[in-house]
């Protein structure tokens, strides 16, 4: 996640080009188009039904969708649910919504979970809500919003489950779904990471992800060039050892497809990095969002740090302007 500093630099950058833009626009008889009023562009959500597809209120048909659920590619909405696609999962939409904002189509579906590992330092706050961590990832589900699928109740210590959710503050995950798969037994059981490449070690064939070391001698190298180096962010998928290291059998580079400049985006996910020194700035999953000129829903929203939110704008300069910020508490 970018600091904060980082954040207020690509902030002032974004703001003046993007009053240099309008300037210009003004002045040659154009005009600014924003987002909200439909339009091709990207909605990343929780599903919250089937039928056709619903993500952030809007109903995207997907009679010609191509789905994407963890690398697997399926050319039907009921190949893809077979596959696990499920309600509480947080998916990337690519399509076009309607002027209303309610209705749409969906060129593609992409769903990747956040992790997929064996559970340890389960805590239970006794008011439905369990942390635990996986990889040394603190994870928060709450039984009145989190999705479970094949759930074994009590959660136990080296169950193997995986999590799809949102980033919230404090470097935790809130659990929109979590599905258990299996008891763990070390040198079979198949796990899933992301993160930043750290001790790279080309000889040794070895890097860490945060604590977890990465035995990349026997994995499928999908990153640009082929080439791992430290800082590169990427997912790994492979076996859990004995000595809690992973032997990488696929390693990608981690991309969320919102590039520095993108039109129409629906982004959900919990407020982090919240500031309203110069206006209201903060951070979702990463993404710098500035909300100084957004319409508010409900109009007296409080923003701030652990909000679940949806925020519809266009991305300029790496920041998403927002032009509605819509409660999803």
């Amino acid at each position: 996640m970018k600091s904060v500093n980082r954040f207020f630099q690509l902030f002032i950058n974004a703001r003046l080009a993007t009053l240099l833009c309008c300037s210009l626009l003004v002045s040659c008889g154009g005009s600014v188009t924003t987002a909200g009023i439909g339009g091709t562009g990207i909605t990343s959500g929780e599903i919250t039904g089937f039928g056709s597809i619903f993500v952030n209120g809007v109903e995207f048909n997907t009679d010609n969708s191509q789905f994407e659920v963890d690398g697997e590619i399926f050319a039907t909405q009921s190949e893809a649910i077979q596959a696990g696609l499920a309600v509480g999962m947080v998916a990337r939409i690519h399509g076009s919504t309607d002027a209303s904002g309610t209705s749409g189509t969906a060129t593609s579906i992409v769903y990747d979970d956040e992790i997929e590992g064996p559970v340890v330092n389960l805590t239970d706050f006794g008011d439905g809500r369990k942390s635990f961590e996986i990889f040394g990832q603190t994870v928060i589900i709450d039984q009145t919003s989190t999705v479970f699928k094949d759930f074994l109740d009590p959660l136990a210590m080296n169950d193997i489950v995986e999590v799809s959710g949102f980033h919230a503050p404090n470097n935790e995950i809130f659990a929109t779904f979590v599905e258990w798969q299996e008891v763990l037994d070390p040198g079979n059981t198949e796990v899933e990471l992301t993160g930043t490449i750290s001790n790279y070690n080309f000889a040794g064939m070895s890097f860490n992800l945060g604590s977890v070391i990465i035995d990349f001698s026997m994995a499928t190298i999908e990153v640009p060039g082929g080439i791992l180096d430290n800082g590169l962010e990427v997912e790994v998928e492979g076996i859990y050892q004995v000595d809690g290291s992973i032997n990488a059998l696929e390693i990608e580079e981690e991309d969320d497809d919102f590039d520095s400049e993108l039109e129409n985006i629906s982004l959900q996910g919990i407020v982090s990095d919240f500031s309203n020194v110069t206006g209201l700035l903060f951070t979702i999953d990463g993404h710098p969002v500035d909300a100084s000129m957004a319409e508010l829903s409900p109009a007296n929203l409080l923003l701030g740090n652990g909000l679940n939110v949806e925020v519809k704008g266009n991305i300029v300069g790496g920041i998403l302007f927002a032009d509605e910020v819509k409660s999803r508490e």
